[in-house]
């Protein structure tokens, strides 16, 4: 389950509903900074998939993958490349936005995580170019 950001006013609601039903499988916790924003939600005792989505997050990535409770690494490349400043789209930000995929993977391997789940693919309609990025991600260890 996808739950509201550690900052959202529902925040602390979500980790309650996501504890009482043993139906959830895992939370996906957007926005993720450090270690503390995963802990209050590892207290629900399902496994955390942090959305690593701000040079915040960014730059806490080793303490943030070596939380209690994190099953894996997710990146969030729409939110971060506007946190950046990138120019969307560019090959420039492309590449700024691979070397934050490499620390992904990098710190996903260090923390004995399975693979991180790649960004979003916002071109609904673009099918190949969605197989092209999903071809991408998995060549990538995603």
């Amino acid at each position: 389950v996808r739950i509201n950001a550690p900052e959202h006013a529902g925040h602390a609601a979500d980790i309650a509903l996501c504890a009482r039903h043993a139906g959830v499988v895992g939370v996906l916790l957007p926005k993720v900074e450090s270690a503390a924003h995963v802990s209050r939600v590892a207290a629900c005792a399902k496994p955390v998939w942090p959305i690593i989505e701000s040079a915040a997050g960014l730059l806490a990535l080793a303490d943030i993958a070596h939380a209690d409770g994190v099953e894996r690494l997710s990146f969030g490349a729409l939110d971060l490349g506007l946190d950046l400043g990138l120019s969307s789209g560019s090959a420039a930000a492309e590449r700024i936005l691979d070397q934050a995929r490499y620390a992904l993977l990098l710190q996903s391997r260090v923390a004995g995580l399975g693979a991180p789940l790649d960004s979003v693919f916002p071109a609904i309609e673009d099918r190949e170019g969605l197989a092209r990025t999903a071809r991408d991600a998995r060549d990538m260890g995603f």
